[in-house]
């Protein structure tokens, strides 16, 4: 009867805390480690990281993991190739674990919350382990891959942890996809990501080499959030010429938006460009033309020829 499967259930529940109080109070972190159920041993870190902040006097999420838990979580994780593991430890990391663990942790699948949970987490500490400005930098760091062998690679870390080797034997790799999703994230926790934050974060970013795939999606939206960044914007435009950056067609086609957006302001940056790119981003992206002919027929440093070019049409 239904009254009958509700008191099972009732009693399977009082057993499986009176199994965590059990393993709490004997602090036998191991069992989180080697437990065949991973939703009872994420239940299992839950009570333990609610029972160290009560003994502490912590203020809850956000708080630093005892270091015993840290050490089987991470165990976990890497043996199961299970990246929920790492969620609630994220504190007790040091930064340039955090680092190194972002390929996983931009894959925390979105019933756990998403990165945008690995945001949370890091970011409710009064001084996080990584700077917001950092982390979003590290993220255009990583290079994205082909979906397929996204794929390939995840299936490789799963056979890997099957064979005992642990998921770290096999390297993660992540989508373009999976990196704007990242990135949206960070735009989205909008008390954290400033704008004095994101001028730091592209000011950083410009100077990678080679400038990352990602980079002029994250100008543009800095741009569409805060609009009185536009001079400072047309420093990274140029500095972007001075990179060459028609050589990368994707980053050439976003550089041309970010053209458009921020016409006429942006004339002066297009009147940098040499001759044979000039007449290609006009030749590509047409509504530059008229806002460029008329700022350049004003200006009197603009010779003659350039006039010529500009006034032409493909």
């Amino acid at each position: 009867t239904l009254n009958d499967a509700m008191a099972d259930a009732a009693s399977e529940a009082r057993v499986e805390q009176v199994q965590i109080e059990s393993a709490q109070s004997e602090s036998d972190f191991e069992t989180i480690a080697s437990t065949s159920s991973g939703e009872f041993a994420l239940r299992m870190v839950q009570y333990a990281m609610e029972a160290a902040v009560a003994s502490s006097g912590g203020g809850g999420k956000g708080a630093i993991p005892p270091i015993e838990l840290v050490d089987v979580c991470r165990a976990r994780s890497e043996r199961s190739c299970d990246v929920r593991f790492l969620l609630p430890i994220l504190n007790g990391f040091q930064k340039d674990e955090i680092i190194e663990r972002l390929p996983q942790l931009i894959g925390m699948p979105a019933d756990f919350g998403g990165f945008a949970a690995v945001l949370s987490q890091l970011f409710t500490l009064r001084t996080p382990v990584i700077p917001a400005s950092e982390l979003l930098v590290e993220i255009h760091r990583i290079a994205p891959s082909s979906k397929k062998a996204v794929a390939a690679a995840a299936a490789a870390a799963k056979s890997a942890a099957a064979a005992g080797a642990g998921g770290e034997s096999a390297k993660t790799l992540v989508s373009l996809d999976s990196l704007i999703r990242a990135t949206q994230a960070c735009f989205d926790l909008s008390t954290v990501y400033k704008q004095d934050v994101l001028a730091v974060v592209l000011q950083k970013v410009v100077e990678l080499n080679p400038t990352p795939l990602l980079f002029m999606r994250t100008v543009i939206q800095t741009l569409q959030l805060h609009p009185k960044l536009q001079s400072f914007v047309m420093n990274i435009l140029n500095r972007l010429i001075d990179k060459e950056v028609w050589n990368n067609t994707k980053l050439w086609e976003g550089f041309l938006r970010c053209c458009q957006i921020t016409m006429p302001k942006s004339s002066v940056v297009l009147l940098r460009l040499p001759p044979q790119q000039l007449e290609d981003a006009l030749d590509r992206c047409e509504p530059l033309r008229e806002p460029l002919r008329k700022y350049a027929s004003q200006s009197r440093n603009v010779p003659g020829y350039l006039l010529a070019l500009i006034a032409k049409k493909s």
